[in-house]
């Protein structure tokens, strides 16, 4: 039963780190680490906010991947205490 958990944590893990990728290159593609991107919120407000959607995306991965290593931990530490013997 810990495999399972340890696999399903690498999966949230994998999961979350793409998602944390895709976003970061799409925040990139539209320029958001640029000081050019902020200086003119101002005069394009809706054209800016639309394109800092993909910052969901780096939360989300963000909460994956946290998600998924505490799994992984978890299924470890399941995985030794039973080989060990002792009660958790």
């Amino acid at each position: 039963m810990s495999v399972i958990i340890i696999l399903a944590g690498f999966l949230l893990a994998g999961s979350g780190s793409w998602l944390l990728r895709r976003g970061a290159s799409q925040l990139r593609r539209a320029g958001a680490f640029d000081s050019v991107f902020w200086a003119s919120m101002r005069e394009y407000p809706g054209y800016r906010l639309r394109a800092l959607r993909p910052a969901g995306a780096i939360f989300l991965g963000l909460a994956l991947l946290a998600a998924g290593l505490l799994t992984v931990y978890l299924g470890i530490t399941d995985y030794y205490t039973a080989h060990l013997g002792r009660a958790a």
